[in-house]
């Protein structure tokens, strides 16, 4: 999941660096003429409208992954406690059978 988390920090990243580029446009386009400011301030709009649309699909597919992540985490996991505790016994099974060969070559 870590890896996982890594790559929704990156795209969080880089949404925040569409966010400041779009501000940045809006400074531009205040300095602009009026003919220019108004197709600028357009363009603002619509870049607003698809970084809005790409940040719900993210936040979705995040809470997805999560999900998904968290179901399998739940499911999986009494079967690796269950795992555990035979190897547990089978490595002290391992350790009587060397502690009883151990015993049998001394005598």
């Amino acid at each position: 999941m870590e890896k996982t988390d890594k790559s929704f920090e990156e795209i969080e990243k880089i949404l925040q660096d569409v966010g400041k580029k779009i501000e940045h446009l809006i400074e531009k386009g205040a300095e602009a003429s009026a003919e220019l400011r108004d197709e600028i301030e357009e363009k603002i709009e619509e870049l607003k409208g698809k970084r809005d649309s790409l940040e719900k699909e993210f936040e979705e597919r995040k809470a997805y992954y999560k999900e998904k992540y968290q179901g399998a985490r739940e499911e999986v996991e009494p079967r690796v406690s269950e795992s555990l505790k035979y190897l547990k016994e089978a490595f002290q099974a391992l350790g009587n059978a060397i502690n009883a060969l151990m015993k049998s070559s001394k005598e």
